[in-house]
């Protein structure tokens, strides 16, 4: 079970500087493989990476639910990824926010990378466990 205080302490010491971003995602060369096939660079996530997604799920927010992000995102007001609306976000909200993140990655690589560098997945943490005390 993680808690989202575990993986919390990775992205405040990631937001302070005390811990590179290299602990948590690498950026791969592009390579041509013996056959010919050509492999693009892409992220390799380390796994204190999974942390995020399972402290999310542990304090309500699974990222893993079957929830309509796509609609949630065209009627959402203001922008879903800055922190500080993030801070202030209402519980379904947030719900919406965690698979939006999770499904991002399928579509974009690199996308979680994004997220970790803006404090996206910093201020999501941040407002799951403010709102796992609410309870």
């Amino acid at each position: 079970m993680t808690r989202p205080s575990e993986a919390l302490a990775d992205l405040e010491a990631l937001a302070a500087g005390a811990l590179p971003l290299t602990a948590m995602v690498r950026w791969t060369e592009g390579e041509r493989d013996e056959d010919g096939t050509l492999t693009l660079p892409h992220p390799q996530y380390a796994a204190r990476f999974d942390r995020i997604w399972a402290a999310l799920a542990e304090a309500g927010f699974d990222p893993g639910a079957r929830l309509d992000h796509i609609a949630w995102r065209d009627r959402f007001a203001g922008d879903p990824d800055d922190p500080a609306t993030i801070a202030a976000m209402a519980t379904d909200d947030l719900r919406h926010l965690a698979v939006r993140a999770r499904r991002g990655e399928r579509f974009c690589d690199g996308w979680w990378a994004g997220l970790l560098e803006r404090g996206v997945l910093l201020a999501m943490l941040r407002r799951a466990e403010a709102l796992r005390g609410a309870r």
